[in-house]
């Protein structure tokens, strides 16, 4: 299909300056040849279909001869004697349409020694002709292999951001289980059996939630949400009283999409650093909003905040480590992480991605 595509288009093109070229001749009363549209024709406007006719062997041939990254001059010359025997079968071709319809009243221009020269003359003629169609070929080609390349490239990039996305999960999952199993055994122990069903139960529900996930990078913040409420209840369950949570989601937003599991390790970090490690009640406040174009979501706690001189290079934890790769991977300089002390007390996590309400693997295609 391919290959009769381009005989088609290589006809079509030709076509342009034999019409052309007959239509000159015919505007030419005093010349015997523009007397009949066929003998126009034949004179200026068949030998071009020669090029019609060669034109997919010439693209063929800068296929199987490449040169790769820059000209050689064995290929050079392979060419040259290529173009050279294209043009002198380009004057045979020619030759012979004449000898078989010379029009009358012409006979010094269509005498058989004048059509042996023109055979000769139209040898640097198809030698550029065929020059400009080998270099269409190779920049075509080249145009193919870049295209084929950035395939490659997508599809790596995507394999990347899936492998890294199981990652996160298979780090998350033990997490998950290894503290709150650890956190059931203590209530256990203490005899808070209703406490420690329920927490069962809704680890049973977060686990079932990760397993059944079907691996997408992105989703809508609000499913995002949903899987953190269920996080939330379980470690509501393990704090009691001392963990009081702030849910603020702009009107509108909730179709935005996201990482996933882009905020679970955020809270749980700010649980970690602002609720476990005192007695006291903390607050954590999330607060989701959009901004000039960017989904804006902010994470405060108001534990003791972070130490002086932090700075991004400092992270150490899983999740905040995998939530910088993948924010640059995913929206590369468009979406960020800012980690910083809150105005008054306890430390402020904000993520700027680009709001947008399709995944982002399917608007890049």
């Amino acid at each position: 299909m391919r290959i009769r595509r381009v005989w088609i288009m290589a006809f079509a093109l030709w076509s342009i300056p034999a019409v052309g070229f007959t239509a000159l001749l015919m505007l030419e009363p005093e010349n015997p040849v523009a007397r009949s549209v066929f003998g126009a024709f034949l004179q200026l406007g068949a030998p071009w279909y020669y090029w019609a006719v060669v034109t997919p062997l010439i693209l063929s041939v800068s296929r199987h001869i490449p040169f790769d990254g820059r000209p050689r001059f064995p290929q050079l010359l392979l060419h040259a004697w290529m173009g050279v025997i294209g043009g002198y079968f380009f004057g045979v071709f020619w030759t012979i349409i004449l000898m078989f319809g010379p029009p009358p009243g012409a006979p010094d221009a269509f005498s058989l020694p004048h059509l042996l020269r023109s055979m000769i003359i139209f040898v640097p003629f198809g030698l550029a002709i065929y020059g400009t169609l080998a270099s269409i070929g190779y920049a075509t080609d080249f145009y193919r292999r870049l295209r084929e390349r950035e395939l490659i490239a997508v599809e790596l990039q995507s394999q990347l951001k899936d492998a890294q996305l199981g990652a996160l999960r298979m780090q998350l999952q033990p997490h998950f289980l290894f503290n709150t199993l650890n956190t059931i055994a203590m209530l256990v122990r203490e005899g808070e059996t209703q406490t420690s069903v329920r927490m069962l139960a809704r680890l049973s529900d977060l686990l079932r939630h990760l397993l059944e996930d079907e691996g997408d990078q992105e989703v809508p913040i609000r499913e995002e949400l949903d899987f953190l409420g269920r996080y939330l209840e379980i470690e509501q369950l393990r704090f009691q009283d001392r963990l009081r949570v702030e849910i603020v989601v702009e009107e509108g937003t909730r179709d935005a999409f996201v990482p996933n599991l882009v905020l679970q390790p955020i809270i749980e970090n700010a649980i970690r650093h602002g609720i476990s490690s005192r007695a006291a009640a903390g607050e954590i406040e999330l607060r989701v909003a959009r901004e000039n174009g960017s989904l804006l979501v902010s994470v405060r706690d108001d534990g003791p905040g972070l130490a002086p001189g932090f700075s991004m290079d400092d992270l150490t934890g899983i999740g905040l480590r995998n939530t910088v790769a993948r924010l640059q991977h995913l929206y590369g300089g468009a979406g960020s992480i800012d980690i910083r002390n809150a105005p008054v007390q306890g430390t402020l996590v904000t993520l700027r991605i680009p709001y947008h309400e399709t995944p982002v693997t399917t608007e890049r295609g």
